[in-house]
């Protein structure tokens, strides 16, 4: 599956449940086959795993907040990696400017199994936010996410996005 994605996809590594010596043994697995295919990766939530692997990036997310988000920040810049959020609430945008990361995705767009009790923000709602996000804070890297699938996804092209993040889209490919 990883060769049919476009090349610079960004795979973020996840497997919190795991314990810390198998989520690095698959982390450095997963890293090489998505280096193999051109492809950058993410660890999420774990900044040694990320400096041990020598990978491309670290992932977060505003479940994580207050946690000292913005020594996260100076954490990426000091180790030049590249800096992921993602974000769940519309009440947590005022985050955005503090944080200023490297790429952003908004969730939920649309009607997810992964979040069933939370309200989409719908495709007119997220374009109203990202035009004003990707022009001030995340430079063209301010990304969907939540409920993704073929259908939507046409329907998020005709606003000209640049990238989309998912997870049950890439199970169904």
């Amino acid at each position: 599956m990883l060769k049919n994605l476009p090349k610079e996809t960004c795979i973020i590594f996840r497997e919190y449940d795991l314990p810390s010596n198998e989520r690095e043994e698959l982390a450095r697995k997963y890293f090489k086959v998505a280096k193999e295919f051109g492809h950058d990766f993410f660890v999420g939530k774990n900044f040694n795993l990320a400096l041990k692997i020598k990978c491309d990036g670290v992932h977060f997310s505003d479940h994580d907040l207050p946690k000292s988000l913005l020594k996260i920040r100076y954490f990426c810049k000091k180790n030049k990696l590249i800096f992921s959020f993602a974000l769940h609430k519309t009440k947590n945008l005022f985050y955005l400017r503090k944080l200023s990361p490297d790429i952003v995705f908004f969730s939920p767009v649309f009607k997810t199994s992964s979040h069933e009790n939370q309200r989409p923000l719908g495709l007119f709602n997220y374009s109203k936010i990202s035009k004003i996000f990707n022009k001030k804070i995340a430079k063209n890297n301010f990304f969907p996410l939540g409920g993704i699938d073929l259908q939507n996804l046409r329907r998020l092209n005709k606003i000209h996005i640049a990238g989309f993040g998912a997870i049950d889209f890439f199970n169904n490919l």
